[in-house]
């Protein structure tokens, strides 16, 4: 429907990803990483903040000024335990959902169990 869902940044290490800039960005990053530099992503840790647009943001996502937005800060590490993305997404807070399934027994100090948390971002 032609209205902006989200705003995007990430940056990935160029000692491990030469070229990366020259290449077709158009389709699935992951999909290029691990064709093009045999990188597949392992594990990520994400960090979910509401924050208000900016003027800029605001302009961008279509958005009035100071409109709720969910900023998602992502750290991603490969097979080899390197951190290979760093990136910072903003959603728009009207278009978007959150869904989070949890594994397990959740952790207590006395008796450590196993875990396992899904987020699901789904943007509608």
């Amino acid at each position: 429907d032609s209205i902006p869902i989200s705003l995007e940044h990430a940056r990935f290490p160029a000692e491990f990803f030469p070229g990366l800039l020259e290449r077709p960005l158009g389709n699935s990053l992951y999909e290029l990483l691990s064709k093009h530099y045999e990188t597949t992503p392992d594990e990520a840790v994400e960090q979910i903040d509401l924050v208000n647009a900016t003027l800029d943001e605001a302009r961008i996502l279509e958005v009035p000024l100071g409109a709720p937005l969910l900023a998602v800060t992502r750290t991603t590490m490969d097979t080899k335990g390197r951190k290979i993305e760093y990136s910072h997404d903003l959603f728009r807070g009207d278009r978007t959902r959150i869904t989070v399934r949890t594994k397990g027994r959740p952790a207590t100090p006395d008796q450590p169990g196993e875990r396992g948390r899904t987020v699901e971002l789904k943007e509608f």
